[in-house]
């Protein structure tokens, strides 16, 4: 099931309204989120992205970025005295950013923002 909706190309293919309507605020019109041709257009700019050895080259990219937040918490942690209250969304967004930053432009987050911004905007 999984192969055929990876394959499936069809604009029938699509998510319910109350999915939508819920996960807006979350996902964006992102890939995840959009129906009919702005999915297929999204599809083909991603597809080439996600081969199996494409993904295997981030792997190190995405430990690094992972160790990298962790590490921030763990000091964040002790700073406080051992319990703080972390706030994940940001860390999270920025986790994402430092990933595809320096998977797709060769650089870290803050470095190319404003091309990650207008990479989500389309």
């Amino acid at each position: 099931m999984v192969r055929d909706f990876i394959v499936y190309t069809s604009l029938d293919l699509g998510k319910s309204a109350y999915q939508l309507k819920n996960l807006d605020p979350l996902l964006g019109q992102g890939i995840l989120s959009s129906n009919g041709a702005k999915w297929v257009h999204q599809r083909k700019i991603l597809a080439p992205e996600l081969y199996m050895d494409r993904i295997k080259g981030m792997m190190n990219i995405v430990s690094e970025s992972v160790v990298s937040v962790v590490n921030s918490w763990s000091k964040r942690i002790e700073v406080e005295g051992g319990v703080a209250n972390i706030e994940i969304d940001e860390c999270m967004r920025n986790f994402s950013g430092n990933v595809i930053s320096k998977a797709c432009f060769g650089s870290n987050y803050t470095k190319s923002e404003e091309i990650f911004l207008r990479f989500v905007a389309l």
